[in-house]
C-alpha cells in the first residue's frame, strides 16, 4: 500500500496557448506602459527646454533693445534712420537661428497693440510699417503689455501669419519704466520637429517590445507544450504501473490462494 501511495495520480491543468497569449500581452502591456510614461515625461522635458530657451533667447535680445530710442519710433519715416537700423541689427541675428521666424517689438496704446521694431525687409510680404496696429494680437502678448511680466505660451497661437509657439519679455528705458514687449514666435512645424525624435523613438521601442512579447509568448508556448507531453506520458506510465500493479496482486493472490 505504502508503494502504491507514491504513484497516486495528480492531474495538472495546462493551457500552453492561452497562457502563452498571456504572458504575451501582460509583456506587451508592461513594455508599452513603461515606453508611455518615458514619452510623456520626456516631452514635457523637451518642450520645458524649448520654452526655457526661447525665454533666454527673447531676454538676450531685449537687452540690445534701447528702451529710450524705442519710445521714438513712432512712424514708417524711422524705420530708415541710423537708430532704428541699429536696433534691428540683433533681431536680425535672432532670425537666423533655425528654430525662430520672427522677432519683434511692441506698444500697446488705449487697449491696441501696434508693432514698432521688425527686422523683415519692407518689401517681403510678412513685413509690417512702424506702428501698424496688430488686430489679430494674441492673447498671451496682450497678457504681456498688462502684467508687464515675461509670459510664454502653453499651447500653440494662431494669427494672420500662422501658428506659434510665442515667447515675450518686457522691455524698459533707462528709468526703469516699462516701455514695449519683445515677442519671439518659433513656427509649430519647427517645434513639433524637436519633438519628432521623442515619439519616432517611442515608436520604435513599442514595435520592439511587440516582437519581445510575441517571442516571450512563443517560449511559455513551448515550454508549456513541451511540458504538456511530459504530463501526458506520466500519465501513459502511471497507467501502465496501475496496470502492472494490478497484475501482480493478483498473481500474489492466487499464490496465497494455493
Amino acid at each position: 500500500m505504502a508503494q502504491e501511495a507514491r504513484h497516486t495520480e495528480k492531474r495538472y491543468k495546462i493551457y500552453p496557448l492561452w497562457e502563452g497569449i498571456a504572458v504575451a500581452l501582460a509583456t506587451f502591456f508592461a513594455i508599452t506602459a513603461t515606453s508611455s510614461f518615458i514619452y510623456i515625461y520626456s516631452i514635457e522635458a523637451q518642450e520645458g527646454e524649448i520654452r526655457d530657451g526661447l525665454v533666454r533667447t527673447a531676454q538676450v535680445i531685449a537687452a540690445t533693445v534701447d528702451g529710450d530710442a524705442h519710445a521714438t519710433f513712432t512712424g514708417e519715416e524711422a524705420r530708415n534712420t541710423p537708430a532704428y537700423e541699429a536696433a534691428i541689427e540683433p533681431f536680425r541675428i535672432g532670425i537666423d537661428i533655425d528654430l525662430i521666424a520672427y522677432v519683434y517689438t511692441t506698444v500697446m496704446k488705449d487697449g491696441k497693440v501696434y508693432f514698432v521694431l521688425d527686422p523683415v525687409p519692407p518689401e517681403e510680404e510678412d513685413a509690417v510699417e512702424i506702428m501698424e496696429e496688430y488686430e489679430d494680437a494674441l492673447p498671451d502678448l496682450i497678457k504681456a503689455h498688462q502684467t508687464q511680466e515675461i509670459v510664454v505660451a502653453e499651447e500653440p497661437q494662431t494669427d494672420q501669419w500662422g501658428t506659434y509657439i510665442s515667447g515675450y519679455v518686457p522691455i524698459h528705458d533707462s528709468q526703469g519704466n516699462f516701455v514695449a514687449v519683445l515677442g519671439l514666435d518659433i513656427p509649430l512645424d519647427k517645434y513639433l520637429e524637436r519633438l519628432e525624435p521623442i515619439k519616432l523613438a517611442t515608436q520604435r521601442a513599442i514595435v520592439t517590445g511587440f516582437f519581445i512579447s510575441f517571442l516571450m509568448g512563443s517560449i511559455i508556448w513551448f515550454l508549456r507544450n513541451f511540458i504538456a507531453v511530459l504530463n501526458a506520458k506520466r500519465l501513459l506510465l502511471k497507467q501502465d504501473y496501475d496496470v502492472l500493479l494490478g497484475a501482480s496482486l493478483k498473481m500474489r493472490k492466487n499464490r496465497g490462494e494455493k
